[in-house]
């Protein structure tokens, strides 16, 4: 999810830049059957570093300002901690059992060459033109 050898945002950093501007409030990840992990309760492309104690299991993201040392180490949990951001509400849901309870303010919607296969896109156009008011922000 971050790429150290790239400063500009990517599909793959934009999650903690929005947490560190304190744009997320509330984060649930939706995803397809195919990105849980072996234990089934999460899926296996989530980053230590962005959860609450560098916990895999937590139930709340925290952005954690450290040296640049622990980035470059390579080591799953730096040795001292500079700041905590406020921690942030996280769950994660596979699409099939996922029911909102209310509506939300904002749907992100993504689609990456990198990692979405030409395939999928009839699936981003239906969901674009059924859920998707891309003029709501002029």
């Amino acid at each position: 999810m971050l790429d150290l050898g790239n400063h500009a945002l990517t599909d793959g950093n934009w999650l903690m830049f929005a947490l560190a501007c304190g744009w997320i409030c509330d984060l649930t990840y939706v995803t397809n059957f195919c990105a849980e992990s072996s234990d089934g309760r999460r899926p296996g492309d989530l980053m230590s570093v962005l959860m609450q104690d560098f916990d895999m299991q937590a139930d709340r993201l925290q952005v954690v300002a450290t040296r640049e040392e622990f980035w470059l180490s390579g080591r799953t949990k730096p040795e001292a901690i500079d700041h905590r951001d406020p921690p942030v509400p996280f769950t994660t849901n596979v699409w099939r059992e996922y029911q909102a309870s209310e509506p939300f303010d904002i749907v992100c919607l993504t689609r990456s060459p990198e990692y979405t296969p030409a395939d999928a896109d009839p699936i981003f156009d239906a969901i674009v033109k059924r859920f998707i008011d891309e003029g709501a922000f002029e």
